[in-house]
């Protein structure tokens, strides 16, 4: 995590680069929240907000009881309604 959490805040971060290094801590760490937090975070950014949603719904799936994820789907829904 402390990786990808550097590489985006320098900016580095592709978006191939930034999916394929939180999908291989998602294998490893499917229970934190974090991981699933800023993979639905950086979809959202680079305008998929149906993929955004999805990993929200994914990640609540491992997290049932997290409230950022709940905030973050009710989020991506009531901005897919908006759009």
């Amino acid at each position: 995590m402390k990786s990808a959490i550097v590489e985006r805040e320098l900016g580095n971060v592709s978006e191939e680069w930034g999916l394929r290094l939180l999908g291989e801590g998602l294998k490893l760490f499917p229970s934190f929240f974090k991981l699933w937090l800023m993979l639905g975070q950086m979809e959202d950014r680079t305008g998929h907000g149906a993929k955004a949603k999805e990993v929200y719904e994914n990640g609540l799936k491992h997290c049932p009881s997290c409230f950022p994820l709940w905030h973050s789907l009710y989020l991506a829904f009531r901005r897919r309604l908006v759009a």
